[in-house]
Order: structure tokens, then C-alpha cells, then sequence
């Protein structure tokens, strides 16, 4: 397993602000991590190491966190999560590629609430982890404005990465060898909007974590373009050729992790690679249909013209890169 030390970032949302006054206040506190303290007089520099990330833990629990803030009634937020829990437990029935990730997937359970809520959902046959999911319904009253969001965050299992680079027969990466201490947790997320249902709202979120699980990436869209800089930077020495480089496994492929790989070589003299995988057997790369069919990707109802969705592309990907080395002092 892999050592780290916490990180050195702590961030608290002092008040919240909504559209069209705005006026949040976030405060971020910056420490330097231990590694840079200065013990002697030489001065000590220090790399970022590659970042590897090859293969998913299952699934071990979901937590779902609404709010409701400044006017904003109760029901809206609870309209959301009634939402939210209707689609993974569509999602449960209908793709075996979501149903697949989570821990103890032939357990079932028959009947859950919603933290004690008045919204009920009846289950038949579905996850103990999904009618387990925590869900927390607040109101936030320091605020400017009034508004209302969800957020869906899947927990994989507690498991540090393992160190060794074992490889199947096709050459992939069967163990996780990683400079991040516990694997990421997926996330999706959605803001309540006048001109769209809330169950709408709460439903979209969550079909967007079910793409992300179904696709088998280890990252969600949102994290995956936040490594690459990272990977661009991130040490190239020590080890094997494969352990050199930055490694990670993405399911859709996002247009911003694109435009950042681009940006990143351009910047850096970085080289990144895209392998495009398919974990079927009789899915093609380059086989949007079969790969849809599979449970990769976008479904019906998804909008194109939401943010993040314009020119992702579905399946599983491997996106690889040499880092350039950049030492800080």
C-alpha cells in the first residue's frame, strides 16, 4: 500500500450565493505539505510523482446530500432525492454494467425510506447499498438568495492501492499502483432550476453517476480533466518504463479532458495516450451503438446542450502520459 500525507487544503463555504445576486464566500487554507519543510539548510525540491490509476474498487455505499436555501421550500429538495432514488433503482434493474460495480450484488432488499421523510419509495429485488444510501436533506439559511441542489457521491470500498504492476494477457494493468492513497469517489451533481421539475433534477444527477459507474472508469467527468495537469508535470524517473508514467483509467472521455491534454502538451512538451477500451466482449472500439447498449455513455433523454455533455465520448478509456518532471522548492 501507498503511504500519504493528508492534504494540505482545507475549504469551508462560509455563505452561499445564488443566481442572479451571487455573493458566496468560500475560504481556502493552503498549508505546505510536510515534504517541503526545510529540515537542513539545503534547500529540498520535490516532484510530483505519476499518478496511476487502472483499476476500480467495487462500490460500498452511496450518500445523496440535498439542500434547500433562503426561500426555497422543504419539498423541492425532497422532490429531488425522491428522484434520485428512483433512478438508481431503475438503473439497478436495467444495466447489469451499474449493477455489476457494487459490492454484494446478489443481496437484496425489499423496503427502505428516506431518512424519515414523507417521500417513500417501494423496492422489490434491489441493493442493500442503494436502499441504504444516506440521505441528508438541508436547509441553508446563511445564504444570499434562495436556490436548491443535489449531490450523489458512490464510496468504493476502503482499499489502499496496491503496489505491484500486474498485467492480464492483453497487457492491462490488473492491480492499481498509485501515487493517491484510497481510490477517488464518483460524483454527479445537479442545481434546481424554476423551469425544470425537481424530480427532473434529482433524476439527472443520478443518471449521470450511473453512466460514470456503468462506464468503469476510476474517475468521474469531472475529476479526469483535473489530473491532467498533474499528470503532465508528474515525475518521469525511477522504476520500470510503465511505472514512469502517469496511467488512468476514465470511462466517457470528456471534451474538457481533451482540450486539457492538448493544452498540456502544447504548455509542457508532455506526449499523452488514448486507448480506447470496450470491457464486452463483441464491442467494438468505435461502436457508439453497441457501446450505448452495453451501458456506456449517454441515454435517452440526456441533453447535449448541458454543461459537460458537448463532444464526450463514450466507452472505457486508458489515458496515459511521461510527465516532464517539474520540481518546486
Amino acid at each position: 500500500s501507498v503511504a500519504a500525507e493528508p492534504p494540505p487544503l482545507d475549504i469551508q463555504i462560509i455563505k452561499r450565493g445564488y443566481y442572479p445576486k451571487g455573493g458566496g464566500i468560500v475560504h481556502v487554507n493552503l498549508r505546505p505539505p510536510s515534504s517541503l519543510l526545510i529540515s537542513s539548510k539545503k534547500p529540498k525540491t520535490t516532484t510530483f510523482p505519476p499518478i496511476r490509476l487502472t483499476k476500480c474498487q467495487p462500490i460500498a455505499s452511496i450518500s445523496i446530500k440535498v439542500f434547500h436555501a433562503g426561500k426555497c421550500p422543504a419539498w423541492v429538495a425532497e422532490k429531488m432525492a425522491f428522484g434520485a432514488m428512483k433512478e438508481l433503482k431503475r438503473a439497478w434493474s436495467d444495466n447489469p454494467r451499474f449493477r455489476n460495480r457494487f459490492s454484494n450484488v446478489g443481496a437484496t432488499n425489499n423496503t427502505s425510506s428516506i431518512d424519515g421523510d414523507e417521500c417513500r419509495i417501494s423496492r422489490s429485488q434491489t441493493s442493500p447499498i442503494i436502499d441504504g444510501a444516506t440521505v441528508r436533506i438541508t436547509h441553508e439559511t446563511n445564504c444570499l438568495g434562495s436556490g436548491s441542489g443535489i449531490l450523489i457521491v458512490a464510496h468504493p470500498e476502503d482499499i489502499n492501492h496496491n503496489s505491484n504492476n500486474d498485467n492480464d494477457d492483453d497487457g492491462h494493468p490488473t492491480k492499481i499502483s498509485s501515487s493517491l492513497p484510497h481510490h477517488p469517489a464518483l460524483a454527479s451533481s445537479g442545481l434546481g432550476d424554476r423551469k425544470v421539475p425537481p424530480l427532473q433534477t434529482g433524476s439527472n444527477a443520478a443518471r449521470e453517476l450511473v453512466e460514470c459507474i456503468a462506464s468503469g472508469g476510476c474517475v468521474d467527468r469531472w475529476l479526469q480533466d483535473q489530473l491532467i495537469p498533474f499528470m503532465a508535470l508528474a515525475d518521469n524517473t525511477g522504476g520500470s518504463s510503465a511505472q514512469q508514467r502517469s496511467e488512468v483509467f476514465v470511462g466517457e472521455l470528456t471534451l474538457h479532458s481533451q482540450t486539457a491534454m492538448h493544452v498540456a502538451e502544447r504548455m509542457t512538451g508532455c506526449e499523452f495516450e488514448v486507448e480506447r477500451v470496450m470491457m464486452d466482449r463483441g464491442v467494438g472500439v468505435g461502436d457508439d451503438d453497441a457501446a450505448a447498449a452495453a451501458g456506456y455513455g449517454k441515454e435517452d433523454g440526456d441533453d447535449d446542450n448541458a454543461y459537460g455533455e458537448a463532444g464526450r465520448i463514450v466507452g472505457g478509456h486508458i489515458v496515459r502520459c511521461r510527465g516532464i518532471g517539474f520540481s518546486y522548492a
